[in-house]
């Protein structure tokens, strides 16, 4: 190979060096010119976004500068409105973030006491399940005072699987009030 000829890999490297100069050129003239740029984008935007509006106040007769100053003053007129309307909304929903911020505290924390509750149901579930599966010859429970319906609700497996019911339903209302706090 002589000195004129380039490998594929170099030539790869070239590219990819010139790409990444004019990207960074393309960058810092963006930042230069920002001052006009935005203001140049945001115009085009709202000629592009009010040009049905101006054509069909023009089809009506009405002339074109008229029909743009028109647009442009009602569209004005919108924005403001909707300034005047939403900002002490705003102004109040701002106010009100510390206090849901605490509140998603509170729940988050109440959601992790009922994980911690839902593992210690498994373990209780896992050692009720590990102690007697090895068993081959049953012992008769002795049940003093209780039925035996309210001994299972008390104990064993079905108290545990109570406490894991307990715990998913209060997992879903933190979730719940993740979304809307008002749930709670």
């Amino acid at each position: 190979m002589n000195s004129n000829q380039v490998s594929s890999s170099q030539a790869q490297a070239v590219t990819i060096s010139l790409v990444v100069i004019a990207t960074i050129c393309a960058v810092a003239a963006a930042v230069a010119v920002r001052s006009v740029l935005v203001p140049t984008l945001l115009a085009t935007l709202l000629a592009l976004a009010l040009a049905p509006v101006v054509s069909l106040l023009e089809r009506i007769r009405l002339p074109s500068a008229l029909a743009a100053a028109v647009t442009v003053l009602t569209a004005a007129g919108a924005i403001v409105a909707v300034s005047i309307v939403a900002a002490p909304r705003f102004d109040a929903f701002v106010e009100e973030i510390p206090g849901f911020l605490e509140k998603l505290g509170r729940n988050v924390r109440s959601f992790e006491a009922s994980l911690r509750e839902v593992g210690d149901a498994t373990e209780a579930i896992g050692t009720m399940v590990g102690d007697h599966s090895g068993q081959t010859d049953a012992q008769p429970v002795k049940i003093a005072g209780d039925s035996p319906a309210r001994f299972l609700l008390k104990s064993g497996p079905v108290a545990a699987t109570v406490r894991v019911i307990k715990a998913a339903r209060a997992a879903e209302w933190v979730i719940l009030a993740s979304f809307d706090p008002r749930l709670v």
